[in-house]
């Protein structure tokens, strides 16, 4: 009966190896566009129009480009707050 526990101890152990996890480096200087989409939420679209309307600072690095990441850590602090409130309940 033990080794059956431990074995399935283990299977779920070995489901959580495989799980992402945080990148412990410090914030980049910079995000690629992929990096940006991941740090940010946004679509690759909506990045674009705000390099596009100068909200976000890019710079290219050959052909890849580059977004400042204090350009986007500024960007996404001055979006407003979500006001998230629970749906009315049916009376």
């Amino acid at each position: 009966m033990r080794d059956l526990a431990s074995a399935e101890q283990q299977s779920r152990a070995a489901l959580f190896t495989n799980v992402r996890r945080a990148d412990p480096r410090p914030d980049p200087a910079t995000f690629t566009i992929e990096g940006a989409q991941d740090f940010s939420g946004l679509t690759r679209s909506r990045l674009y129009e705000l390099m596009g309307s100068g909200d976000l600072e890019a710079r290219k690095a050959g052909r890849r480009t580059l977004i400042v990441g204090e350009s986007l850590r500024t960007y996404l602090a001055g979006l407003p707050r979500a006001d998230i409130r629970m749906g009315r309940k049916a009376a």
